[in-house]
């Protein structure tokens, strides 16, 4: 108890703990520790932002042929079900391109039909509708559909609004020349896809509607799946198509934007040894400020050490010293950290401060994971403790006759 008494003694003077050396020293390491939390929240509330859009979307797995639909349905699935016992639901989807134009605006788009019960259980449409309701149902003709939120506000439309998606279907008597099918949907919700480019581009009706409308009777595109555990999607994916064979070929959430993906977890730990420099250069502010400590009780060190105090002791009365500085920074940074990313989020909700154009989603949380919060604060301390150590071997070295000649 010797050692934290007579330190809290030494410093608990506010002209020592808080003179100008050591608040520059708590503000520079503050902003520093901020900066490196605010970075790695952005990083993981982006990646986890792009990793639910995805899942929500696609689910788990998607399993597809290729250049040609799925004729028998019911036997694919079974053959998956009887294989792959951590497949939990399975739900078949219709896609066809086509495009919406209006309001003298054209917009390629994706038009996937669901059958609403089975869709439920791999996606989570519901839950990222914005206006009006899940409603698929046919009324008087007229299939009801879902729209991204990018395709409503282009062409303006509201809710109950009928508009027409074109298919430029190619003309068997003449290559160079289309054919084009039209087919009316109601507007019945809007939904907010989170990514960017389905926001835009997506349409969502029943299953029946798009087979009829791209005349794919009995026949669907692919499956959307969810499984057990979304970790281990890359490989259920493999063993997936290993299972069926060619034509057959699956892919997981990650293979959606796996280069993206890739990157934030290489540019990540990058950004974080980038601005862990800036960490470092306010610890330095530590280290002089107690280096100038240090020289300003010359005079307290020559008693100590005349008193029998051995070197080991000064040494950890200052490293102490040091780390009292550092451990307020650090919280004070912590709690700015926290702050700054409330008010990004409060800003974003209210401007575009990410365009969906060039950052893939339109909106995304500041996520504070506990590792990276336990990885920063720790990151933080042990440079402020070895920020301390040359100063106090200093000081512990200095020779007590010198400080007492003048006295």
């Amino acid at each position: 108890m010797f050692i934290p008494e007579l330190v809290w003694r030494y410093v608990r003077m506010g002209k020592r703990l808080f003179s100008l050396n050591s608040i520059m020293s708590i503000v520079g390491l503050s902003l520093g520790v901020s900066c490196l939390l605010v970075a790695m929240a952005g990083f993981s509330g982006f990646k986890l932002s792009l990793e639910k859009s995805i899942i929500d979307m696609v689910g788990h797995v998607s399993v597809l042929k290729r250049r040609s639909r799925i004729s028998e349905p019911e036997m694919v699935e079974e053959k998956i079900r009887r294989n792959h016992p951590e497949v939990e639901h399975i739900a078949p989807f219709a896609q066809l391109e086509g495009v919406i134009a209006g309001k003298g605006k054209i917009a390629f788009v994706q038009l996937q039909g669901f059958e609403p019960r089975r869709s439920a259980q791999v996606l989570n449409i519901d839950n990222r509708i914005t206006k009006g309701k899940v409603d698929l149902a046919v009324k008087d003709g007229v299939a009801s559909a879902l729209v991204g939120e990018g395709i409503f506000k282009k062409f303006k439309l509201e809710i109950g609004q009928i508009f027409a998606v074109v298919l430029p279907n190619p003309d068997p008597q003449n290559a160079a020349s289309f054919q084009p099918t039209a087919m009316r949907f109601r507007v019945s919700g809007v939904v907010d896809m989170g990514k960017h480019s389905f926001n835009n581009r997506v349409v969502i009706t029943n299953l029946k509607s798009v087979q009829e409308f791209g005349n794919m009777e009995g026949r669907v595109s692919g499956f959307r799946m969810k499984i057990s555990d979304k970790n281990q999607a890359e490989d259920v994916s493999y063993r997936v198509t290993k299972t069926l064979g060619f034509p057959f070929w699956s892919i997981s959430w990650r293979d959606i934007d796996k280069n993206l993906f890739s990157a934030i977890d290489v540019e990540k730990y990058v950004i974080f040894f980038v601005m862990l420099i800036i960490v470092l250069v306010a610890a330095f502010n530590v280290s002089t400020s107690l280096y100038v400590t240090v020289l300003r009780r010359y005079h307290d060190i020559s008693i100590f050490k005349t008193l029998g105090m051995p070197k080991a002791k000064i040494t950890l009365m200052f490293v102490m010293h040091g780390l009292i500085v550092g451990l307020i920074g650090i919280f004070i940074g912590t709690v700015l950290g926290v702050a700054l990313c409330e008010v990004f989020e409060f800003v974003q909700n209210r401007f575009e401060l990410m365009p969906g154009k060039v950052y893939r989603l339109d909106n995304f949380q500041l996520i504070i994971k506990f590792m990276d919060l336990v990885l920063v604060v720790f990151a933080s301390i042990v440079i402020c403790f070895l920020s301390t150590l040359v100063p106090a071997i200093r000081g512990a070295g200095l020779d007590p006759v010198e400080g007492l000649r003048y006295e």
